[in-house]
């Protein structure tokens, strides 16, 4: 929001910048119920909603963002789960290839 400095008897004070506004009709109606209803002026309500609007524009960016993070998330757990499979398998096979060891009478372990 841009400002304005004004002189005022030797002291330099900003001021905000004024904007006159044409709303259709009834919506100063509907920014003053919300305005009342959120506790705050209306210049208060529609500076607010400007802010939240603006936010809003980078939200796209954040949704491709979280998007890919999710993708990865998916490809990673995969990969984790590939890897947990092939560990049990290894495992079961050493624990075959042990009981057979010890099967085995003591003067033919090695």
């Amino acid at each position: 929001m841009g400002t304005r400095e004004v002189n005022v008897a030797k002291e330099t004070r900003t001021l905000p910048e004024k904007f006159a506004l044409r709303l259709p009709e009834g919506w100063l109606a509907k920014l003053g119920a919300s305005a009342e209803a959120n506790r705050r002026s209306t210049n208060a309500e529609i500076v607010a909603r400007l802010e939240q609007s603006f936010q809003n524009e980078n939200q796209p960016a954040q949704d491709e963002d979280r998007e890919e993070r999710l993708a990865m998330a998916e490809v990673h757990a995969e990969v984790a789960i590939e890897i947990a499979d092939q560990l049990s398998s290894d495992i079961d096979d050493l624990k075959k290839r042990v009981a057979a060891l010890e099967a085995r009478p003591l003067g033919m372990r090695s």
